[in-house]
């Protein structure tokens, strides 16, 4: 019988890759977007996999994430994947700032585990939570302060949930360094991306920043049955980088 997995942010970047990884591995995959284009966009770029189930859910809102979890959902694997980056400085971030980056970035995870949780429990079923945190959670960088702050968050809230529900339900972080996604281009513009990505590789030990589908195959193994001893853990995949930041 074939396994499924609960991905979000389904449709660009790591998540795009996972979705599109764990389809080639004969998943099947439910993916959540934050509009009709975006699922239509997935939808066409894999094929009309009919083992793909597109959702939209705003992870913004608790009450679209309560949505998603009203019709009967079965799955042994959750992907914490979707977040949003800003580069802010602490003087000039607003409560607002604040109020976004962490319900996107901590809350969203939160409500998704606790509803992961909930079906695992349901279906008398072990479970595993898999949360796409960053290096900057355990190591920020400068005007980073709500992003680092809020990976920070989901890096011990993915402890905690490890420690209270084991052994039934694990959970890990897979923390990337800087990953070559469409995020860069969105914050800093296309060039200023280039520039940036450019002179971080040079900062790498491996000489470069990391793929998308790297991360994607990383959260893929983690669901092997290899891996079935490792909870509560934080995974780096960062090309070497900390060791120099």
């Amino acid at each position: 019988m074939k396994k499924t997995v609960l991905i979000t942010g389904g449709n660009s970047g790591i998540g795009l890759c996972a979705v599109q990884g764990f389809l080639s591995h004969g998943w099947k995959v439910i993916a959540t977007v934050r509009s009709p284009e975006k699922k239509n966009s997935l939808e066409t770029s894999c094929e009309g996999n009919k083992d793909l189930q597109v959702e939209i859910c705003h992870l913004q809102e608790p009450d679209s994430i309560a949505q998603l979890f009203s019709k009967p959902l079965e799955f042994e694997v959750l992907i914490n994947n979707a977040g949003m980056y800003a580069q802010t400085h602490l003087l000039s971030a607003t409560a607002e700032d604040f109020n976004e980056m962490f319900q996107v970035n901590t809350m969203a995870p939160f409500l998704l585990s606790k509803h992961a949780i909930e079906v695992f429990r349901a279906n008398k079923t072990s479970g595993l939570l898999l949360h796409v945190s960053s290096t900057l959670g355990s190591k920020p960088a400068p005007n980073t302060s709500l992003y680092s702050a809020s990976k920070a968050a989901l890096l011990s809230l993915s402890k905690s949930i490890a420690m209270e529900f084991a052994p039934d339900i694990r959970s890990i972080c897979v923390n990337p360094g800087v990953v070559k996604t469409p995020i860069h281009e969105k914050v800093m513009g296309k060039e200023n991306a280039a520039e940036f990505q450019a002179e971080i590789s040079k900062m790498h030990p491996l000489g470069r920043i990391g793929t998308p589908q790297e991360v994607a195959g990383l959260l893929h193994r983690l669901c092997g049955e290899e891996f079935n001893w490792v909870t509560g853990t934080e995974i780096v995949i960062d090309g070497g980088i900390s060791l120099t930041c």
